[in-house]
């Protein structure tokens, strides 16, 4: 492992802190400031529908047993729980950053220093909506669930004027002074408009939701919930037996077909739901992402604060010329589906979307960030990739073969897997290339689903590498890009070690001897006999 600053490459060079880089780090004085102040005061009411629909067994248990004291009971109780809450917290805005204070028995105090605020998201659910509330999240350096503050039921304005000052204070903008006058710079040129960048028709998410991956997924999970739901009320048995009749009594292919249409309909209302009216907009230094039908979100994705963009496809979608786009901030953590410290676009033209990673990369470091040339890995690479695929399937087919036609089963299907194995691990072998320059690292893999990463190089904290005692042989190592928006960081599997020295060489990293031990075992052969 090899660690240096991202954001400064002479400290990246000289591997060492200094005091003037401590005192960059100090905190940034507020003039405008926020006394302390409670959520909405309809925010028990929200926060009680939303505990509501996640103990909704008790509410099933209710119905099934006409107990109306019951639901009396658990509402009261439940509301007076959210405004003792509501009660107990507040938020406020002074030089030490934003703090919030919870807790009814045990007391929380959670102080916010700007440094650490990534990014401001704004949502609005359907509770939300009606209720003319907003939910406000801060996605912050760390890891872990402490990376992620949530201050749910603000109103409007609250919400606004918060989102605001945090912006502005996380970019270290100037405040109004407390006279009310304007600050001397507010003469400067005003920001420039906002530009749309990408916007995504609902026709397009369509596209997307009939050829998703998680196409399966969707229907299977209805069932499960569905048979999970009839237990609960006591009709499991009767009604799962029913299930299984009518099953049996189905053709396999017309069975098939229902799943395959299920799965279709419900990716596509899925993807239209959560993605409808989806708009990329550059503000000035921060990229805002608005989405959604039922449930309004809106993210802002700071630009300087972008560690890597992956653009992928698959063979549908290579073939309808599309892609999808995922780019990822500083700290991740969380779910990656959740909006905060990253942002995906599910569907696009791929030169549409190569295009809009341009802008964002070039934009995050300043300067245009042309694309290096890529080179592809040795055809040793491929050559494992064959080997790797033939270990991996050849024995599940020998048995499968032995289990249903005896000794000739065996031969005929592991010869149908070898077979497989060679097509297959060529197919990814010559998938694999690498570039770099002296902007960043550029790597794409995948045959079926191909994916293409890349990285500015101001934004790579560590690099690692490995390499097991085949890959050795075969003059092959594998590169860990450590990155803060990807968690495991980026492979780059099976590169040759010549390849390899020069993404450590312009990462500027410190090697510590133990890594350099990797690439200088005996059992190296010259770049040049690579593949041959």
């Amino acid at each position: 492992m090899m660690d240096h600053d991202s954001a400064d490459p002479d400290r990246r060079a000289r591997c060492h802190d200094s005091p003037e880089d401590a005192r960059a780090d100090a905190p940034v004085e507020p003039v405008d400031r926020i006394e302390p102040q409670h959520l909405h005061v309809l925010s028990p009411l929200s926060t009680a529908l939303l505990a509501a629909l996640r103990v909704w067994p008790i509410w099933l248990v209710a119905v099934t047993r006409a107990e109306g004291s019951l639901f009396i009971i658990a509402g009261v109780g439940l509301l007076v729980w959210r405004v003792a809450v509501w009660v107990r917290t507040t938020y406020e805005v002074g030089s030490e950053g934003l703090i919030i204070r919870s807790g009814i028995v045990w007391r929380n105090v959670q102080t916010i220093p700007p440094q650490r605020i990534q990014q401001v998201d704004q949502r609005r659910g359907i509770r939300h909506r009606a209720l003319g509330l907003v939910e406000l999240r801060l996605g912050l350096a760390g890891t872990g669930e402490a990376n992620e503050v949530s201050l749910d039921s603000l109103g409007e304005q609250q919400a606004e004027r918060l989102a605001t000052m945090l912006e502005r204070w996380r970019k270290q903008e100037p405040h109004p002074a407390r006279d009310g006058s304007a600050p001397p710079s507010a003469l400067a040129p005003p920001q420039p408009p906002a530009q749309t960048l990408l916007r995504v028709t609902p026709s397009r998410l369509v596209i997307a939701g009939l050829t998703s991956r998680s196409l399966w997924l969707a229907p299977l999970a209805a069932i499960a919930a569905t048979l999970q739901l009839l237990s609960d009320v006591g009709l499991g048995d009767e009604s799962q037996d029913t299930v299984r009749r009518g099953l049996d009594t189905v053709s396999p292919a017309v069975l098939i077909v229902v799943v395959l249409v299920l799965s279709s309909v419900a990716s596509t209302v899925f993807t239209v739901i959560s993605h409808f009216d989806l708009t990329v907009e550059q503000h000035g230094s921060q990229v805002e992402i608005r989405r959604g039908l039922l449930e309004k979100r809106r993210a802002t994705l700071p630009l300087a604060r972008v560690q890597v963009v992956q653009l992928g496809t698959n063979p549908i979608r290579r073939l309808l010329g599309l892609a999808t786009l995922d780019v990822r901030t500083a700290d991740l953590g969380g779910d990656i589906g959740s909006g905060l410290h990253s942002a995906s676009i599910p569907i696009g033209e791929r030169a549409e979307l190569a295009a809009l990673a341009a802008v964002l990369l070039s934009a995050s470091s300043g300067m245009p960030m042309p694309e290096p040339v890529l080179d592809p890995h040795p055809r040793a690479a491929s050559r494992r990739a064959v080997i790797r695929r033939g270990v991996r399937i050849g024995p599940p087919a020998a048995m499968a073969g032995w289990w249903l036609m005896g000794v000739g089963g065996v031969v005929v299907f592991t010869a149908a897997a070898l077979v497989i194995a060679l097509v297959a691990g060529l197919a990814y072998g010559a998938s694999l290339a690498t570039g770099v320059n002296e902007h960043g690292v550029v790597t794409q893999r995948g045959a079926v689903a191909w994916r293409r990463w890349t990285v500015p190089l101001a934004r790579v904290q560590s690099v690692g590498l490995l390499a097991n005692p085949f890959q050795r042989r075969l003059g092959l190592v594998t590169v860990r890009l450590d990155i803060a928006g990807a968690p495991g960081g980026v492979v780059i599997p099976d590169i040759g070690i010549d390849q390899a020295l020069l993404i450590v060489a312009a990462t500027r990293t410190c090697p510590q001897p133990d890594v350099l031990d990797v690439i200088r075992s005996d059992a190296r052969r010259p770049g040049s006999e690579i593949g041959r």
